[in-house]
């Protein structure tokens, strides 16, 4: 009697095994990724909205500075001699903590939004009888720190 042979086809259960477990290790690891760029991806956002609260909140201050300002400049006595005028408009903006350009008549002050970034506000200052008092030429936000990186930080070695 022969033996009859049965040929296999297919593939054995030992690689289905490891195409599973190869399988099970990808996804654990995208899981893992994902999970990391998401709690990334949260705290960059937390400290965008401080940061844009932090600006609002300046401007904020950096308006009521300004509406101060036109309220000094709405109090100068009248004249029609614009040195005369300017000269008295940078004194009162001084005396509200501005600094001043005689020259080009324009008048900043800065205030801090971090410990690291400032407001710049900046108006030019316009000639008696004008419809308005002045005009805003710049208000920006500048880095006035140094960058220091942050420490903790995991990198991967290489």
């Amino acid at each position: 009697m022969q033996e009859t042979q049965r040929r296999r086809t297919g593939v054995g259960t030992g690689t289905v095994s490891l195409l599973v477990i190869f399988t099970v290790l990808c996804l654990a690891t995208l899981a893992l990724l994902s999970t990391s760029t998401a709690a990334s991806n949260r705290r960059i956002s937390q400290r965008s909205v401080q940061n844009t609260i932090q600006l609002a909140n300046v401007q904020g201050q950096a308006a009521q500075k300004l509406a101060q300002l036109d309220t000094a400049l709405l109090a100068l006595p009248k004249t029609e001699d614009d040195a005369q005028y300017y000269t008295q408009a940078l004194q009162a903006a001084k005396n509200l903590g501005c600094e001043g350009d005689a020259a080009q008549n324009t008048v900043w002050f800065t205030l801090p939004i971090t410990e690291t970034t400032t407001l710049i506000t900046k108006v030019q200052l316009l000639p008696p009888g004008s419809d308005t008092r002045y005009q805003m030429v710049e208000q920006s936000s500048q880095i006035t720190g140094e960058w220091s990186p942050e420490q903790g930080g995991i990198l991967w070695p290489g």
